[in-house]
């Protein structure tokens, strides 16, 4: 069975940034960069969003940002863990790291 699960996130002095990195881990594997959006020009706070097409993994996902600012500096955001053993919770996931 295919699901999908929308990543959501806000972004603070959104006009600092460069491009922001999506990074997925299913159950031990290592991080894969799912995608590299180019940052919006707007200036203050910005709401973005990505959707992830997964199969049923039956595993713990987790995702994790990499803000890329204009002046190279890289900012991580926490891990944000969804447990696909238990398809009874959403499939949407919000991530709010706060780059102030």
């Amino acid at each position: 069975m295919n699901h999908s699960k929308k990543v959501l996130w806000s972004v603070c002095n959104n006009e600092l940034l460069d491009k922001i990195e999506i990074r997925k881990r299913v159950g031990n594997s290592s991080f894969q960069t799912l995608s590299k959006i180019e940052a919006k020009s707007e200036l203050g706070t910005v709401e973005y969003q990505f959707n992830d097409p997964l199969l049923n993994t039956n595993q713990l996902v987790q995702y994790q940002q990499i803000l890329h600012a204009k002046d190279g500096n890289q900012i991580h955001s926490s891990l944000l863990t969804s447990d696909d053993r238990n398809r009874s919770q959403s499939p949407a996931i919000e991530l709010y790291p706060n780059t102030e």
